[in-house]
């Protein structure tokens, strides 16, 4: 599959899910966090493409980072939804602020 069909085939994947749907995968360690300051589609493809370059870079500027359980209460606490996308074994995960929904 090329880039714009992954592209495209994420997106298409990709949805809203609040936190309370996410807890399961965050006590399997799998979860993700994605800044917002990141485009979350571009992530998904740079980890099903193995860009370590760029994947590295992420987890070094803490742009891709493991959800602390002080923050998995917070959101808990607050019903705090996610746009969402699965790249196995992952689910990456990125806040919806409230101007987003």
């Amino acid at each position: 599959m090329n880039t714009q069909e992954l592209r495209k085939s994420l997106e298409t994947e990709s949805g809203e899910l609040k936190w309370q749907e996410l807890e399961p995968h965050f006590a399997r360690g799998i979860v993700r966090i994605i800044s917002n300051n990141l485009n979350l589609i571009d992530i998904a493809i740079d980890i099903a493409q193995n860009n370590t370059d760029a994947i590295s870079k992420n987890l070094s500027s803490n742009g891709v980072s493991e959800p602390t359980d002080h923050q998995a209460t917070t959101w808990q606490q607050n019903n705090t939804s996610f746009l969402c996308v699965v790249i196995a074994p992952f689910v990456l995960v990125q806040e919806l602020l409230s101007n987003q929904t």
